[in-house]
């Protein structure tokens, strides 16, 4: 028996349904970009422009009913810097503000790191615990310290190391979330582990192997712990008062003098904390950039 060939089935492709495929995929991803750029010209005019408007009211000379100023002048910022407690007052945030800044940090590093090598089940506790300053109202914190040290220490009322100590309490939850986020990203433990098998002391691999690689946690949270401590206005007010003025609490007495001039302070305000952020990046930057430098030299 001859048997023919039996023929293979061919597949056709219809090149009109794959164009159409095409063209939905292009338009969903050109659709996804244009949301994606609505969406950052929505935060970025929801964030700039309070900061311009601002800016502007302290470089007017009048504004009433246009929609820019009727005129611009260095005038509010002239006065700003006549002002006799300007210059003390903006001295004293910045140094509370640093201050805060280095003890939250110590203290935490120390935390964070005893926690996720030593003691991870007070991981939990720590987290909850951190949260009390976000569920307690900055007024009522500052009533409960005065009436506290007012029985057991009362020479210490009314002093800067009080609203020092009571900033870096209500600060500790941002820079602990920044640290114990960045803490798992790096796997912690491993690479303490991995240190104490190459016989690192604890300290050692804290400053070469974990510090350096906290940049990020390090940069976040020292942004916010200092930003929140320079602006911060309540724990001045009732804590130390007229006594110690911050930049914020001398602002406060100015906004029944000249509206322009606490519009020059905020954005004195503004500037010292941008300048603080980008210290604080470059500080990050250089740590890790120095332990890669000693890593290739162990090499």
């Amino acid at each position: 028996m001859n048997s023919s060939p039996v023929a293979a089935p061919t597949l056709t492709v219809d090149e009109s349904s794959v164009q159409t495929g095409d063209r939905r995929r292009i338009s969903r991803r050109g659709l996804g970009a244009n949301l994606g750029l609505l969406l950052w010209a929505v935060f970025i005019v929801f964030s700039v422009l309070p900061l311009l408007a601002t800016g502007l009211f302290s470089l007017s000379s009048r504004w009433v009913t246009t929609v820019l100023p009727e005129g611009l002048s260095l005038q509010s910022y002239q006065a700003m810097i006549r002002e006799e407690l300007f210059l003390p007052s903006l001295l004293r945030s910045v140094a509370l503000a640093s201050g805060t800044l280095v003890i939250v940090g110590i203290l935490c590093v120390l935390l964070v790191t005893w926690i996720h090598i030593r003691a991870p089940k007070l991981g939990p506790p720590a987290e909850m615990i951190s949260l009390i300053p976000f569920a307690l109202p900055w007024v009522v914190v500052a009533l409960a310290l005065v009436r506290f040290y007012g029985d057991v220490y009362p020479r210490i009322l009314n002093t800067p190391l009080l609203l020092l100590l009571a900033h870096g309490a209500v600060s500790i939850p941002y820079m602990y979330w920044a640290l114990d986020n960045n803490m798992r990203a790096i796997n912690a433990r491993s690479l303490y582990e991995a240190g104490a098998t190459l016989g690192a002391r604890w300290d050692q691999t804290l400053r070469y192997a974990l510090l350096p690689n906290l940049g990020p946690g390090l940069t976040t949270g020292g942004m916010l712990v200092f930003a929140s401590s320079f602006g911060e206005y309540a724990l001045s007010r009732l804590l130390v008062g007229a006594g110690w003025q911050t930049l914020p609490v001398w602002q406060a007495s100015l906004i029944n003098r000249d509206a322009r001039i606490t519009s020059a302070v905020t954005v004195v305000g503004i500037g010292v904390a941008v300048l603080a952020s980008v210290a604080i990046t470059l500080w990050a930057s250089r740590l890790r950039g120095e332990a890669a430098a000693n890593a290739n030299e162990g090499r």
